[in-house]
């Protein structure tokens, strides 16, 4: 099953199935999806790029599935 089809699948669910566990995609779970790009976001925008991602790891139980990649810097 494709991912949209699982979005649209917990479209139809109810609230008392929601949260008793069915939906696939549960809301905490996008919260938690939004808060992470906003910090990618910014890490990526920031000359201090390692403090928006300390934020991120400092306010959530999980960590995400990779850190982000160390860029080069090039001797000036």
């Amino acid at each position: 099953m494709n991912v949209f089809a699982q979005w649209q699948a917990d479209q139809s669910l109810t609230p008392a199935e929601r949260a008793s566990g069915k939906a696939n995609y549960a809301d905490q779970y996008l919260k938690d999806r939004a808060a992470f790009l906003s910090y990618v976001k910014d890490y990526n925008l920031q000359p201090h790029r390692r403090q928006a991602y300390r934020r991120f790891l400092a306010t959530h139980d999980q960590p995400p599935v990779s850190r982000p990649r160390q860029e080069h810097q090039p001797d000036r």
